[in-house]
């Protein structure tokens, strides 16, 4: 019998399974690696533009309750 074309262009399933998991380890080592090292950076980025958002709302309430009170 033919195999249909869909079935004839899938690649072999791949039969080296030591040497995949060893290759997931090693990603899942250096995303690790570098979600630890960048992860406080973004916390301290994401605090630090909260705290400027809410200065600039701030700021932006007190002009304009003194430019209500200057009338």
């Amino acid at each position: 019998m033919n195999k249909p074309a869909a079935v004839a262009d899938r690649p072999a399933r791949p039969q080296d399974f030591a040497r995949l998991r060893a290759g997931l380890a090693q990603l899942a080592s250096d995303f690790t690696l570098m979600i630890t090292e960048l992860w406080p950076r973004l916390e301290d980025r994401k605090f630090r533009w909260e705290l400027h958002r809410q200065r600039r709302i701030a700021g932006y309430e007190e002009a304009v309750e003194c430019r209500c009170f200057a009338r």
